[in-house]
């Protein structure tokens, strides 16, 4: 697969890296706990914006009915190859379902769209009292509407995908933004970056590793690391939540009840 002139998160697939949503794996795992009281063997699930997969194949391997989506063709080329899971090239907007979903999984993805048109869509898609799930990046107070639509667009430029949303949205204006779309919240929690866990040692030596096997992409790693500094963002300009919800509708707030109140 040729990798001159890839963007960060396609050159990142390419090395077999997923997971770059905030919070990583620890926010994966996270949303899953959440979702599993709601959902059963074979329960259909939507995910948007798959990337080379690595959470469709958890969900899979805990029974569910996937189709992951992904327009990257780049990623798309990757996701295809996993077993387990019904893989389309498309965005959350042009997919329409026969069935409707009892989940649908966006980690790292809203955040570069229209987020009341696309929080309506999965509403739509989603039956009555199916479940929303979302990990994001998002900005807080701290940054003006001006400096967050300018560093949308510098960072976008230079990586080939923005930091957060164009738009100044902080996580109230999120959660209002999901309630105007029809969902009712169930779990919400900021995440963070969890702490490495390799040592020192084994960081270098996997560094080394990639620099003989891959010299280009570790080179742009280290660029990447460089140009994050260098675009200048704030402490506290930006954080990530973590978030659950289920759609409101004929039956839907029963059926969250029901669940909520099992042992």
């Amino acid at each position: 697969m040729a990798t001159g002139g890839l963007a960060f998160h396609q050159w990142r697939g390419v090395m077999g890296d997923g997971d770059l949503h905030p919070g990583g794996v620890a926010a994966t795992a996270l949303l899953l706990e959440w979702l599993s009281p709601y959902l059963q063997d074979g329960s259909p699930v939507l995910e948007v914006g798959a990337g080379i997969g690595n959470t469709a194949g958890r969900m899979a391997a805990r029974g569910w009915s996937v189709v992951a989506l992904e327009p990257d063709p780049i990623l798309f080329g990757i996701l295809r190859r996993r077993r387990g899971i019904t893989a389309l090239d498309r965005d959350l907007l042009s997919h329409t379902a026969f069935h409707a979903y009892d989940a649908v999984v966006a980690e790292s993805v809203l955040f570069m769209t229209d987020l009341d048109l696309a929080l309506r869509h999965i509403h739509r898609l989603l039956r009555p009292g199916g479940a929303l799930a979302l990990v994001d990046a998002v900005w807080t107070a701290r940054v003006s509407s001006q400096a967050a639509a300018e560093f949308h667009e510098r960072s976008l430029r230079w990586f080939g995908v923005p930091v957060a949303s164009r738009r100044r949205l902080t996580w109230e204006e999120w959660r209002h933004a999901l309630a105007r779309a029809g969902f009712r919240e169930l779990h919400a929690a900021r995440v963070t970056a969890p702490p490495p866990r390799a040592s020192r040692f084994d960081r270098i030596r996997r560094i080394g590793w990639r620099l003989v096997r891959h010299p280009r992409h570790a080179i742009r790693s280290i660029v990447f690391r460089r140009s994050m500094r260098a675009l200048g963002l704030p402490a506290g300009a930006l954080e990530a939540w973590a978030y659950v919800g289920v759609s409101r509708g004929s039956g839907a707030d029963e059926h969250s009840a029901a669940l909520e109140a099992s042992p």
